[in-house]
């Protein structure tokens, strides 16, 4: 695991961390020192080759290499585009730092002794091309190190200490080579070093100088050599920022109970079934499925009268809407939303609570302050209270009352029924209070006798009515009851689903950023170099 990585590992602890309350500044201290270190954040050493044209980039780097790396012209720029040398065991690992750089033309080389440098040959900063600038200005900030080579012609060009002024920021990681010592004596070589290094300074330049010919190959060796040194330095570096990332990591996991290697829950299964059983327990009896269920079926019976009743059961169905009793007995919506009168909520709050206290136990002080912020009895209440009328509000939802293709066709012979009985008792009343000689006709029943007209019409339409009727309440009760258990189970999975969501919705967020936590630790140890 590169060191890139590694930071990416331990930023996402840190995040999940913060989710959780912990003390994230000495992680975050952490983090924030790693990736303040120049360069990319990886384990090579990253050398960008800079210069203005023509003094030698190009035949320089084929010198380190001892082979054509960047070919070389007579005609500048020659190196319009970036090109990286790399070792070729090494560009598979390579590849996401050349895609950060924004480097896509790459030479690999198969030596041993730059097997951890990456060395980047730029576009010349003097070139006429606007664009070759911006990029060097663009890669400078991302690399380890920076070698600037000057010539003896071009070592006084105002316009290279200019530049250097610009990033003396990062001067402590550039060095300035002089190449083609070979056109110099050797008086005359220390002597424009020396010039060299006056005029670094007096500019504000610490940089070193080193005399190098590409085209003999003087001084190349040591060149080497220091850069492979540079590149064990870096790597020493790595590892102990990787070690600092993951020592953080696990104060981090630390506090968030997370001690074992294999991420393990705040409460163990078996005790969050038990608390959860007994909370659903106690709100089912709050919303007393059974109560629903009688109300649907008494619902069920009213329809069913007010659809092919009787001539009593609709005067007693009036007489229940008149009174309020249909409301309070036959309305299983209404029963649904008054849950709240039915009992206290603290049976159903209190083994929930104990849920997040034992799991409170198992982390640290802030973590543990963090998570019971978010289980305080009155937060606790209001939650679940809005889990339990979610509940209800969803089971009613599904409740709906509706005629059946039977009691319209028995409607019909109540309606026979009514008019017949309306019609003798009319009847009836025109004998008492009308002429006394209307004539009276009579009907012969069996046993009895003659029985006159209007009493046997009316004893018959009241005997269909009460015979319909009885058909038309025996067939809602069936319906009813079946609809009400339907509603029942529905209610009892509507509580049992909503309060697992409601109750167990903040541990499992917990239980995310701790696994997440795990996961980044584990990630680190796996990947220390």
């Amino acid at each position: 695991m590169n060191l890139t990585t590694a930071l990416d590992s331990l930023r996402s602890a840190i995040t999940h961390a913060d989710a959780l309350g912990i003390d994230i500044a000495p992680a975050t201290a952490t983090l924030e020192a790693a990736e303040q270190r120049d360069g990319f954040a990886g384990d090579t050493f990253v050398l960008a080759l800079v210069g203005g044209t023509g003094v030698g980039k190009s035949t320089f780097l084929n010198a380190l290499a001892g082979t054509t790396v960047s070919e070389a012209s007579v005609l500048r720029p020659t190196t319009a585009t970036p090109v990286a040398w790399i070792e070729e065991s090494a560009s598979a690992d390579l590849e996401p730092l050349l895609e950060w750089l924004e480097v896509t033309e790459t030479v690999t080389h198969g030596g041993d002794t730059l097997s951890h440098v990456a060395i980047i040959d730029l576009p010349d900063i003097d070139s006429i091309i606007g664009d070759h600038r911006l990029t060097v200005d663009r890669l400078l900030p991302k690399v380890d190190s920076v070698a600037w080579l000057v010539d003896p012609q071009k070592y006084d060009d105002e316009r290279l200490y200019e530049y250097l002024r610009a990033i003396s920021g990062r001067a402590d990681r550039v060095r300035v080579i002089l190449n083609k010592a070979d056109q110099l004596d050797d008086g005359d070589v220390r002597s424009v070093t020396d010039d060299l290094e006056r005029r670094l300074a007096s500019a504000n330049i610490g940089c070193s100088v080193t005399s190098v010919s590409a085209r003999t190959g003087a001084g190349i060796d040591g060149f080497v050599h220091s850069l492979a040194d540079e590149a064990d330095a870096k790597a020493v570096v790595v590892r102990k920022l990787h070690a600092d990332a993951l020592a953080a990591a696990e104060r981090l996991a630390a506090q968030a109970g997370v001690n074992d290697r294999d991420y393990a829950p705040l409460v163990d299964d078996a005790s969050v079934t038990r608390y959860l059983d007994e909370a659903s327990h106690a709100a089912v009896d709050l919303i007393d499925p059974q109560g629903v269920a009688g109300h649907t079926k008494s619902a069920y019976l009213d329809a069913a009268a007010s659809k092919a009743g009787s001539i009593f059961g609709r005067l007693g169905l009036v007489a229940r809407i008149v009174f309020g009793a249909r409301r309070t007995s036959s309305n299983p919506h209404h029963f649904l939303v008054t849950w709240r009168q039915r009992g206290d909520l603290s049976r159903v709050v209190n083994p929930v609570r104990r849920i997040y206290l034992e799991a409170g136990g198992n982390l640290a002080a802030d973590a543990r302050a963090h998570l019971l912020g978010h289980v305080e009895p009155a937060n606790l209440k209001n939650s679940l209270e809005d889990a339990l009328d979610r509940a209800a509000q969803a089971t009613s939802r599904g409740i709906s009352i509706t005629s059946r293709w039977l009691w319209r066709v028995l409607a019909v012979l109540q309606l026979v029924a009514t008019v017949a009985f309306i019609g003798a008792a009319a009847w009836y009343l025109l004998l008492i209070f009308g002429p006394r000689d209307l004539p009276v006709g009579a009907v012969e029943v069996p046993v009895i006798g003659p029985v006159p007209t209007p009493l046997a019409v009316l004893i018959g339409s009241l005997a269909l009515s009460l015979v319909v009727g009885g058909i038309v309440r025996i067939h809602a009760a069936i319906v009813g009851a079946r609809e009400g258990r339907r509603a029942a189970d529905r209610t009892r999975d509507e509580v049992e689903t909503a309060l697992v969501e409601h109750a167990l919705g903040p541990l499992r967020e917990i239980e995310g950023h701790r696994r997440a936590i795990a996961e980044a630790r584990n990630a680190l140890r796996s990947g220390i170099p």
